[in-house]
Protein backbone atom coordinates (compact mmCIF):
# COMPACT_ATOMS: atom_id res chain seq x y z
CA UNK A 1 0.00 0.00 0.00
CA UNK A 2 1.11 3.30 -1.11
CA UNK A 3 2.42 6.11 1.95
CA UNK A 4 -0.54 8.40 2.73
CA UNK A 5 1.43 11.21 1.64
CA UNK A 6 2.07 9.74 -2.26
CA UNK A 7 -1.90 9.19 -2.13
CA UNK A 8 -2.79 12.24 -1.40
CA UNK A 9 -0.31 13.68 -4.18
CA UNK A 10 -1.65 11.62 -6.51
CA UNK A 11 -5.09 12.44 -5.73
CA UNK A 12 -3.99 16.24 -6.07
CA UNK A 13 -2.67 15.08 -9.35
CA UNK A 14 -5.84 13.75 -10.47
CA UNK A 15 -7.60 16.19 -9.11
CA UNK A 16 -5.81 19.31 -10.75
CA UNK A 17 -6.38 17.49 -14.18
CA UNK A 18 -10.44 16.57 -13.73
CA UNK A 19 -10.27 20.70 -13.70
CA UNK A 20 -8.30 20.97 -16.89
CA UNK A 21 -10.89 18.40 -18.64
CA UNK A 22 -13.56 20.37 -17.21
CA UNK A 23 -12.30 23.83 -18.60
CA UNK A 24 -11.35 22.31 -21.93
CA UNK A 25 -14.89 20.98 -22.37
CA UNK A 26 -16.36 24.49 -20.96
CA UNK A 27 -14.36 25.93 -23.65
CA UNK A 28 -15.30 23.52 -26.45
CA UNK A 29 -19.13 24.38 -25.47
CA UNK A 30 -18.31 27.87 -25.73
CA UNK A 31 -16.74 28.10 -28.82
CA UNK A 32 -13.37 29.48 -27.55
CA UNK A 33 -11.83 25.94 -29.09
CA UNK A 34 -12.58 25.07 -32.14
CA UNK A 35 -11.70 21.21 -31.95
CA UNK A 36 -10.53 18.83 -28.79
CA UNK A 37 -6.74 18.69 -30.45
CA UNK A 38 -6.59 22.18 -30.06
CA UNK A 39 -8.23 22.75 -26.25
CA UNK A 40 -6.15 19.17 -25.36
CA UNK A 41 -2.92 20.68 -26.57
CA UNK A 42 -4.42 24.08 -24.94
CA UNK A 43 -4.82 22.68 -21.30
CA UNK A 44 -1.43 19.67 -21.72
CA UNK A 45 -4.07 16.77 -21.16
CA UNK A 46 -4.22 14.02 -23.48
CA UNK A 47 -6.77 14.28 -26.80
CA UNK A 48 -8.13 11.06 -26.68
CA UNK A 49 -9.18 12.00 -22.86
CA UNK A 50 -10.84 14.80 -23.84
CA UNK A 51 -12.79 13.44 -27.15
CA UNK A 52 -13.72 10.61 -25.16
CA UNK A 53 -15.22 12.39 -22.63
CA UNK A 54 -16.62 15.05 -24.81
CA UNK A 55 -18.70 12.02 -26.91
CA UNK A 56 -19.83 10.74 -23.22
CA UNK A 57 -18.15 7.42 -23.52
CA UNK A 58 -16.19 7.84 -20.61
CA UNK A 59 -16.41 9.48 -17.28
CA UNK A 60 -14.21 10.59 -14.39
CA UNK A 61 -12.79 8.29 -12.09
CA UNK A 62 -14.93 8.98 -8.97
CA UNK A 63 -17.97 8.98 -11.08
CA UNK A 64 -16.83 5.53 -12.63
CA UNK A 65 -16.12 3.43 -9.54
CA UNK A 66 -18.81 4.99 -7.37
CA UNK A 67 -20.90 1.71 -7.75
CA UNK A 68 -17.57 -0.39 -5.89
CA UNK A 69 -17.44 2.14 -3.05
CA UNK A 70 -19.69 1.67 0.14
CA UNK A 71 -20.62 5.43 0.40
CA UNK A 72 -21.54 7.11 -2.52
CA UNK A 73 -20.56 11.09 -2.65
CA UNK A 74 -23.92 12.04 -0.81
CA UNK A 75 -23.34 9.73 1.88
CA UNK A 76 -19.90 10.55 2.58
CA UNK A 77 -20.36 13.94 3.03
CA UNK A 78 -22.60 13.31 5.16
CA UNK A 79 -20.21 11.58 7.52
CA UNK A 80 -17.48 13.99 6.77
CA UNK A 81 -19.42 16.88 8.27
CA UNK A 82 -21.01 14.84 10.95
CA UNK A 83 -16.97 13.81 11.66
CA UNK A 84 -16.50 17.65 11.44
CA UNK A 85 -19.43 18.47 13.81
CA UNK A 86 -17.83 16.08 16.10
CA UNK A 87 -14.62 17.50 16.53
CA UNK A 88 -15.96 21.22 16.63
CA UNK A 89 -17.74 19.95 20.01
CA UNK A 90 -14.41 18.11 21.08
CA UNK A 91 -15.62 14.89 20.96
CA UNK A 92 -12.88 12.83 19.63
CA UNK A 93 -13.45 11.25 16.17
CA UNK A 94 -12.31 7.57 16.50
CA UNK A 95 -12.99 4.14 14.68
CA UNK A 96 -15.51 3.86 17.87
CA UNK A 97 -17.43 6.36 16.81
CA UNK A 98 -17.13 6.67 13.36
CA UNK A 99 -18.33 3.21 13.10
CA UNK A 100 -21.98 3.42 14.01
CA UNK A 101 -22.21 6.01 11.76
CA UNK A 102 -20.86 4.04 9.03
CA UNK A 103 -23.05 1.30 9.97
CA UNK A 104 -26.22 3.94 9.80
CA UNK A 105 -25.49 5.15 6.47
CA UNK A 106 -24.64 1.73 4.32
CA UNK A 107 -25.76 -1.04 6.77
CA UNK A 108 -22.59 -2.70 6.68
CA UNK A 109 -19.80 -2.70 8.91
CA UNK A 110 -16.29 -1.12 8.10
CA UNK A 111 -13.59 -3.12 7.12
CA UNK A 112 -10.70 -3.83 9.66
CA UNK A 113 -8.53 -0.71 7.85
CA UNK A 114 -11.43 1.72 6.40
CA UNK A 115 -10.33 4.32 8.73
CA UNK A 116 -6.57 4.37 7.74
CA UNK A 117 -6.86 3.82 4.18
CA UNK A 118 -9.82 6.68 3.75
Amino acid sequence: MPAPQAQWKRKKKLDKQETKIQQALNDLASGIYKSCPQAAAAYGIPYQTLYKRRKGQTQDRRKAHSSQQNLNPTKESVLVDWAKFLASTGHPVSRRTISPKFHALTGQRPGLWYLTRN
